[in-house]
């Protein structure tokens, strides 16, 4: 099951994979455009009978930062959110591997390994 960026839940998911400390920075003031307010907001403002968003959902229409930056989750226009693989962080050293597990088991697929 896909990690929707409209569900409630969501920024919650982001948390189980951040961390706590996180929290702090749903925020559009504090991250700014890479925020998840604000891509929630940006998701929100979209016709969804513009013929982009009826191509499906390959189009990208931005990133959230995770922790620091480090953490990238790609938002697609369909809502779906997905963890980027190459900017998990430890890269590339097994701490990689552990950051993409985990956001793999709170339920976030990961780019580009889980598209079709």
């Amino acid at each position: 099951m896909s990690i929707m960026i409209f569900d409630p839940n969501t920024f919650e998911k982001l948390i189980e994979v951040e961390g706590e400390h996180y929290r702090r920075f749903r925020s559009k003031r504090l991250f700014g455009d890479n925020s998840f307010d604000a891509l929630l907001e940006e998701w929100g403002k979209h016709d969804l009978d513009d013929p982009k968003f009826k191509n499906g959902p390959t189009f990208s229409m931005g990133t959230i930062y995770g922790d620091g930056g480090w953490h990238r989750y790609i938002v697609r226009n369909s809502g779906e959110i997905l963890f980027l693989r190459s900017a998990a962080r430890g890269w590339p050293t097994s701490e990689h591997e552990l950051w993409i597990k985990k956001a793999r088991m709170v339920g976030f697929r990961i780019f580009p390994e889980d598209l079709p």
